[in-house]
């Protein structure tokens, strides 16, 4: 008994798998046998897939996948009639992965396969393409870690699984890191967005992962970042000075709040003595200026500054003294200050200026991930990034590809 012999001796392997489920509800035409041998071969790159249904490494020649398919189509009695049958030969295939289908196709029958879990739910109606093996892109948009950074990652690594296993596609570009070269020449890495869900898939096996930030843009837009809260910081500065408050006071309160953190840093942070050292700053205001709402303003106040030092530690690494930071804020005003324009309604990174660099960076983005599609000769793909952005990576999606793509964002 050979090895596919023994594959289909134990038929309950294979049952679970949604190509497989399909395989009896049809015809098996050369379409039809054409996607199941795309789709199992792109399963068999898995390890894992490949200790469960017990096949060793190697190739399954199409006369192998024939025989898995005609078991799967029709009941144990018709299967050996079929095998044993005169005329019915192996259909040729194109190429073994991604060969062309009938237009749109392959894109109702991963709409399909989304509609059937809640964790896939469509943002937007899809982009559809008329020609056939135009490339399909899912955008996966990430809106779930800026609510819980700790456990938020987890809901797009299960949408990613749930398309992995069920859609066969494991070609991931994602937000937040500038690839391993990159890495390797600034010494260190340096990550943001879904950085917990970054480290997971780069260490997954089951992942071709592609990082699309451009190191260009990745610097200029976290230097942004920090460059954001030290401007919010001036604008409480300010709101302080108009009610009176000293600006010794207010870097009193600055360089208190910088001696708290370095003190409570590094993950040894005892609770209930960093909100008491806090509090007592925050009581010595209320005491010195009574007319001013300091459970307001310097609440605030401590927010922005521990965002601040949460970024810096992040991106530009240093110790958090006054006049560390104060250079700092020099530094990064001639670098990416001219991108704040005070046009912004609320928040700083609202500035025309900043919201043109960031299409910058979802242009460089695109280009990275259609480069690497092409590198690895993929025509299928996820790209992960923050729902902002989706706009922009839709657009360039459908002017570099010439409008001949399938898009389908989910959220």
């Amino acid at each position: 008994m050979d090895a596919i012999d023994d594959l289909i001796a134990k038929p309950d392997v294979l049952k679970t798998y949604p190509f497989v489920q399909d395989l009896p509800k049809t015809a098996l035409t050369t379409d039809v046998f054409q996607n199941f041998a795309e789709q199992f071969r792109l399963f068999l790159e898995d390890d894992n897939f490949r200790k469960e249904i017990g096949l060793k490494k190697g190739r399954l020649a199409d006369e192998d996948l024939w025989r898995i398919a005609v078991y799967y189509h029709k009941p144990r009695r018709e299967f050996l009639k079929t095998l044993l049958g005169a005329g019915l030969s192996v259909p040729a295939l194109a190429s073994p992965v991604f060969a062309q289908q009938r237009p749109m196709a392959r894109v109702h029958e991963l709409l399909r396969i989304f509609s059937k879990y809640p964790e896939l739910k469509l943002a937007r109606e899809p982009v559809l393409s008329p020609k056939a093996g135009a490339p399909i892109v899912v955008i996966v948009e990430d809106i779930h870690g800026g609510d819980d950074k700790e456990e938020g990652w987890k809901v797009e690594l299960l949408q990613l699984e749930l398309i992995r296993r069920y859609a066969n596609i494991n070609f991931v570009g994602i937000e937040g890191w500038a690839g391993p070269e990159v890495d390797r020449k600034r010494g260190r890495q340096i990550l943001n967005g879904e950085e917990q869900l970054i480290r997971h898939l780069i260490k997954n096996k089951n992942y071709v992962v592609v990082g699309l930030e451009d190191e260009k843009f990745q610097s200029l837009i976290l230097n942004a970042n920090v460059f954001a809260e030290f401007t919010l910081l001036r604008q409480k500065q300010r709101k302080l000075a108009q009610l009176g408050v000293s600006e010794d006071f207010f870097r009193y309160v600055f360089s208190m709040f910088l001696t708290i953190f370095s003190k409570y840093d590094g993950g040894e942070r005892d609770a209930k003595a960093y909100i008491k050292e806090t509090n007592e700053i925050i009581e010595k205001g209320k005491q010195m200026y009574p007319h001013v709402d300091f459970g307001f303003l310097l609440e605030a106040l401590y927010i922005n500054l521990e965002t601040l030092c949460l970024t810096i530690k992040a991106w530009r690494p240093v110790p958090l003294t006054e006049g560390n930071l104060y250079t700092l804020e020099n530094i990064l005003q001639k670098e990416v200050g001219h991108f704040f324009l005070p046009d912004y309604p609320v928040h700083p990174l609202e500035s025309s200026g900043i919201k043109n660099l960031q299409l910058q960076r979802d242009n460089a983005a695109i280009n990275i991930f259609l480069s690497a599609m092409r590198r690895y000769r993929r025509k299928e793909g996820i790209v992960v990034f923050g729902r902002g952005h989706t706009d922009g990576l839709v657009s360039f999606l459908l002017q570099k590809l010439n409008k001949e793509v399938n898009i389908i964002t989910i959220i």
